[in-house]
């Protein structure tokens, strides 16, 4: 219910105006490695830029999410940050699954729909943990180049979280 990461935002240990971005790691693929990464909310901010970067290691595209109508950009644990002016990244696996066919992907992600926060979301057959590593390092090393850069990310201009930022007395 995104509630502890509503507590936190609000009484956070480091304050939220020294809070360069964040990245919000949630449900981490188990089909595979893909060519593409999906992002939440795309081209919301220039944070964006380090995950392209990094992707490109990877071998690998950033793609805008599906069905942005949906709005899940404002529905996950990371919202409670952007509400108070953080750059979050929010990204998912793609569906170009690396030696697959559409196929497979159509099956993933009906796999994923069914199964997710139910008894049978468990360990099974169809996953292959090769696609859990590729995130997992794609967000470490996102996060280590924001770690050690000088530069913090922005929202884009027109974003309706920008002027909370802006009104940040650090920055």
């Amino acid at each position: 219910g995104l509630i502890g990461s509503q507590y936190y935002s609000l009484n956070p240990l480091f304050p939220m105006e020294t809070t360069a971005g964040g990245i919000n790691i949630d449900g981490l693929n188990v089909y595979g490695p893909t060519h593409d990464v999906v992002v939440i909310g795309y081209g919301t901010s220039d944070f964006q830029d380090i995950l392209k970067q990094q992707a490109a290691k990877q071998n690998r595209i950033l793609t805008p999410e599906r069905y942005p109508e949906r709005g899940y950009f404002y529905r996950s644990d990371h919202f409670n940050f952007v509400r108070q002016g953080v750059p979050m990244i929010y990204a998912n696996s793609g569906t170009d699954f690396i030696g697959r066919n559409e196929r497979f992907a159509a099956q993933a992600m009906e796999d994923q729909e069914r199964r997710y926060h139910s008894p049978d979301d468990v360990i099974h057959e169809m996953w292959d943990w090769k696609g859990l590593d590729q995130n997992l390092w794609l967000f470490y090393y996102t996060g280590k180049e924001l770690a050690n850069s000088r530069k913090w990310p922005q929202w884009e201009e027109g974003t309706e979280f920008r002027a909370i930022r802006e009104e940040s007395s650090l920055l």
